[in-house]
């Protein structure tokens, strides 16, 4: 697998035609670009590499969630109970005794609120996206499947700095890398993207996902 430092050799190599890592400036920036494209990658799509599942016995109507929690990806249940998630503000809809959850607070403190819970408790089983770990150092490890979307997003920024027209060819080549993945991580799923939940077919665009 692809490292951060890895990357930004190869991108060394075809900006500055250095097969080395780059120092300074240079390096702090691109690895700016690499987080921001691993940041494109992680909203695009509900990727199985940021899938986590929870089980959780849950006493009280509020569940405290990773901080690193993105968004549920199916309906937690307990046994063959469903609490259907639904948005904050449309609470007041249902009844005290109606069934459902929603999350609550901003990235790194969200909380799940249960709905209609069991007063003895009850074991709530969840699967949720996470947000990608993205890269802590330069030995970091990709995340993403096809390394080279990131390659390409850095060289893509780079180019656009420098005003060089050669950032449209490499941007649709990124873009196209990001394609492919997206058709194969469908192709690996029963039905397709049959499931829809916050990641959605409806929620969701190349680059940018509706309220990310």
């Amino acid at each position: 697998m692809k490292t951060l430092s890895d990357i930004l050799t190869d991108v060394n190599s075809y900006i500055d035609l250095t097969a080395a890592l780059p120092t300074g400036t240079d390096l702090s920036v691109r690895t700016n670009y690499a987080k921001q494209a691993v940041e494109e990658w992680g909203s695009s799509y509900r990727w199985r590499q940021l899938k986590n599942s929870t089980d959780h016995f849950a006493t009280g109507a509020t569940i405290s969630l990773s901080t690193n929690f993105r968004s549920l990806i199916y309906v937690p249940h307990a046994g063959t109970t469903e609490y259907k998630e639904i948005q904050p503000e449309e609470r007041h809809a249902y009844s005290s005794g109606d069934k459902y959850c929603y999350v609550l607070g901003g990235v790194g403190n969200y909380n799940l609120i249960i709905n209609g819970l069991s007063t003895s408790g009850a074991t709530l089983s969840f699967d949720w996206q996470r947000y990608p770990s993205n890269f802590a150092t330069l030995s970091s490890v990709c995340e993403v499947p096809d390394p080279s979307f990131v390659r390409l997003k850095v060289i893509s920024y780079v180019l656009q700095s420098r005003l060089d027209p050669r950032f449209q060819g490499v941007e649709a080549e990124a873009q196209k890398t990001l394609l492919n993945m997206i058709g194969r991580e469908m192709n690996l799923r029963p039905g397709g993207i049959s499931t829809i939940s916050r990641f959605g077919s409806a929620n969701w665009r190349i680059g940018k996902r509706n309220g990310s």
